[in-house]
């Protein structure tokens, strides 16, 4: 859905619900932190890497939301699984679905990389 579709909507609703989902949109993006106030997140020097890893860790966020989603684990059970505090893995998911197209692309150039290593052997 675009932009333009979902603005469509949303003016065609009673103005009582456009005033709950205008509420609703502004406290969703009071609650995410943005990236110059991660509190759990670091940026790790490496070569072509950007995403950010696990503060005073060499773990990218991506691994551990990833390992979650493929797990089908709570972040409870994640945190445990990582040693992790709860916030820790909710601002690791919360920076990973803000930045799923970095990821994406990250991994796109893991995957090559490891097919070009595979063929080379």
């Amino acid at each position: 859905m675009t932009l333009q579709e979902l603005t469509e909507k949303a003016i065609a609703l009673p103005k009582s619900e456009r005033l709950a989902l205008i509420q609703s949109v502004k406290q969703s993006l009071e609650e995410t932190p943005s990236q110059e106030s991660w509190k759990f997140l670091w940026s790790y020097p490496h070569t072509w890497r950007q995403q950010l890893y696990m503060k005073g860790r060499k773990l990218p966020a991506s691994i551990v939301w990833s390992d979650m989603l493929t797990n089908k684990m709570t972040m409870e059970e994640t945190a445990d699984n990582w040693d992790l505090t709860l916030a820790e893995v909710k601002e690791a998911v919360c920076y990973c679905e803000s930045h799923r197209e970095l990821i994406a692309q990250e991994a796109k150039i893991d995957r090559e990389a490891l097919t070009t290593e595979t063929i080379a052997s």
